[in-house]
């Protein structure tokens, strides 16, 4: 900052590894340096960053080439800036070391790398260093004070963060440099003389030198860059290197590839395949009526509905550890879509039953989407991420409601009835209806084989690549299907979240069923009304299944497992009181009430059950989610088999003591390695990796807003005090 020349701006790369350098000692030597020599110094400074930095380059990957804006999509560093190339140490005659600095500037540093390779390692030994020594002694009061501002500056901005970009060789280059610099830097600021140099004691360098370490292995798996297996060679997100490049945030303004893409795939996909599922639901009061069918008849429909998506649930989380999630995906989404499309051409009970059936194959989408977002994201964010693409997924169960019934419908209805100014007879209309429910349905089957092409061009399996083409280079291990399902259904921790789940899910999935028909039978509305009055049960995903997953999140920053555990009991002990409630009001407009403030609850106790999968067998979470997936179908053929046999009162009572009564499962819920809802405790390595998280984001499972703006801040305050 004394200088009067212009300052060259460093890459961000070259930023990394001079906070490196001056974790380990290096720079600390440098700082002190008198002020008439401040130039030569820092020069030397530039062109070590340099050539560990080519060091690390190619040892990294062959194949990666010099790019200045490497991390331009990471997070915002502070501009380094060092003095322009100045002579060291003579100021006429540049050594063969700087004149090949100077050279390195013009030309793509992995020509050179050999050379450069042995000048750091042969720079601990020269008698460069020893200038650098000696000269230290002559700093001043304002020197110091200065040069101690700038490296409080660097390591508290750069220290950690950018200490990832270095490989273990690396560190240790780094190291041997500092053991020369350390000793000196210390006995500099007691302004002792040069002999006293010599004498400082060596473990103190070994101390510095290993605290430095551990940071780095702490930190080291946090960063924008891919594995070297992975499809990509950096990531717009931050990714942790040990959990398979998995994202440590989400950023929802985003469409990147991977980790993003995928994220709003999975949740569009799930939502028109939601969509497809239950486009027939609003329509049924009409399908009853042209089909002649009872109660009793409708209620069976729905039953064979809800089963047609257990089984498949059951078979695609497998299917997603063998194949991936995009090809899953588009085959539920292709497979539901033809029967839809089909609907038209139902004649009797038992045509409804079949068709009704295949086309549950949709709800499978729910396991493949939860799967999809548990391979994009770590566990710690996984809760919110599941959540939110579950809880917009799952809105498409209600915007159906009110788009195939009060939309489509009526448009349908209005083109085969003509001119409905004059009067038309019973005949006429029913007619126009029979003909409107057969005909809409083909437009969700439409936009479902759209989606089904977005899905296998525009996105990834996983962070590193898709599976196919992984699984033909060998970079994938050959998964069984058989036995990832036998190995997820061996812990007790999957069927006690089947059980929780079928209380939640179980619940959404029959009031989808029944709520169109219960306000067109209990408060007299048409299909019209009664469709758009449904749709607001669904409408709550928006936002509620999030709110869900976010809360178990947070309680997990602050309580570890235990917080999740209470977040899910809670959440389900006060949705099956509301179930009850819903059953006993008696005008229409509390019972709207009631049935927004239910849907906000059972979808927060969706989200936070599925905070919890990503902890349970990590290496068969497709498995995993698909049992618990299909519990919440099971729970919903359960329930409406008690519809079907009794009244409307009764069925929501039962339904809502079930749920109750799920909601204590959690007293027997233990996942390896982190405690109970009232027995154990946390392993060193959970809270370990906890208390990382927590320092690195803080305590905010959605970290990437938050993350940008605190960087900014600080970014801000050392250019003002700079």
């Amino acid at each position: 900052s004394k200088s009067e020349k212009k300052f060259p701006v460093m890459s961000v790369d070259q930023v990394s590894c001079v906070s490196e350098l001056s974790s380990v000692g290096f720079l600390s030597s440098v700082g002190e340096v008198p002020s008439e020599n401040q130039e030569n110094a820092e020069t030397e400074v530039e062109r070590i960053a340099r050539d560990v930095l080519i060091s690390s380059r190619q040892r990294r990957s062959q194949r990666r080439q010099w790019n200045p804006s490497y991390h331009s999509s990471g997070p915002s560093f502070p501009v380094i800036r060092l003095p322009e190339t100045a002579p060291y140490p003579s100021a006429t005659a540049p050594s063969s070391r700087e004149a090949s600095s100077q050279e390195f500037s013009d030309q793509n540093p992995l020509d050179d790398v050999r050379n450069h390779e042995e000048e750091v390692a042969n720079f601990s030994t020269s008698d460069d260093s020893n200038i650098i020594r000696h000269e230290r002694n002559m700093l001043g009061d304002d020197d110091i004070e200065s040069a101690s501002q700038i490296l409080a500056e660097v390591d508290k901005n750069l220290g950690e963060k950018s200490s990832t970009e270095m490989g273990d060789d690396d560190v240790e280059s780094a190291g041997k440099i500092s053991g020369n610099d350390d000793d000196a830097s210390s006995q500099n600021s007691e302004k002792d003389s040069e002999d006293s140099v010599a004498d400082v004691n060596d473990s103190s360098t070994s101390s510095h030198e290993s605290e430095s370490s551990e940071v780095n292995v702490r930190q080291s798996n946090f960063s924008h860059q891919g594995s070297s297996d992975s499809k990509y060679e950096t990531y717009p997100c931050l990714v942790d290197n040990s959990c398979n490049d998995r994202s440590l945030e989400i950023n929802l303004y985003s469409l990147k590839r991977p980790h993003m893409r995928s994220f709003h795939m999975a949740w569009i996909s799930f939502f028109f395949a939601f969509f497809t599922w239950f486009a027939i639901t609003p329509l049924l009061g009409e399908v009853r009526d042209s089909l002649h069918l009872s109660s009793r008849q409708v209620w069976t429909s729905n039953t064979f509905a809800v089963a047609g998506s257990a089984f498949t649930r059951f078979i695609s989380g497998p299917l997603c550890d063998k194949y991936g999630a995009r090809w899953v995906m588009a085959g539920t989404l292709v497979v539901s879509a033809i029967p839809t499309a089909l609907t038209g051409l139902v004649q009797s009970p038992a045509g409804l039953n079949v068709l009704r059936l295949v086309i549950g194959v949709g709800g499978s989408s729910f396991v493949t989407a939860q799967y999809w977002t548990s391979t994009m994201f770590t566990v710690e964010v996984a809760g919110t991420a599941n959540a939110l693409v579950a809880g917009w997924g799952n809105l498409g169960g209600g915007v159906t409601q009110i788009i195939m019934g009060s939309v489509l419908f009526p448009i349908a209805k209005y083109i085969y009835a003509g001119d409905v100014s004059s009067s038309l007879t019973k005949e006429e209309d029913a007619r126009a209806s029979n003909l409107a429910w057969r005909t809409v349905c083909v437009i969700p089957a439409m936009i479902s084989f759209f989606v089904c092409f977005l899905v296998l061009r525009y996105s990834d399996d996983s962070p590193k690549g898709n599976y196919r083409k992984r699984s033909k280079m060998g970079l994938m291990p050959q998964v069984s299907t058989l036995k990832s399902m036998i190995e997820a259904s061996s812990d007790r921790n999957t069927w006690l979240l089947f059980i929780q789940y079928g209380c939640c899910f179980g619940v959404e999935i029959t009031i989808f069923n029944a709520a169109a028909l219960y306000f067109q039978d209990r408060f007299d509305q048409s299909t019209e009304s009664a469709a758009a009055i449904a749709s607001i049960f669904g409408w709550m995903n928006l936002f509620a299944r999030g709110l869900g997953g976010f809360l178990s999140d947070m309680a997990n920053a602050k309580y570890g497992m235990r917080g999740r555990f209470v977040v899910q009991m809670i959440a389900l002990i006060l949705e099956g009181g509301l179930v009850i409630l819903f059953g006993y009001v008696e005008s229409l407009g509390a019972a709207i009430g009631v049935m927004v403030i239910l849907s906000i609850l059972v979808q927060a106790a969706e989200g936070s059950t599925y905070g919890i999968v990503p902890y349970i067998k990590h290496d068969v979470t497709g498995s995993v989610a698909g049992i618990i997936g299909a519990g919440g179908n099971v729970g919903g053929v359960i329930f409406s088999i008690f519809f079907r046999e009794n009244d409307w009162r009764i069925g929501f009572v039962t339904m809502g003591a079930v749920a109750m009564a799920g909601a204590f499962c959690s007293f027997f819920l233990l996942i390896e390695g982190h405690g109970g809802l009232f027995t154990g405790s946390d392993s060193a390595a959970v809270l370990q990796r906890r208390n990382d998280h927590n320092e690195e984001f803080g305590n905010l499972p959605n970290i990437s807003v938050q993350r940008e703006s605190r960087q900014k801040k600080q970014d801000a305050a050392a250019v003002s005090r700079h």
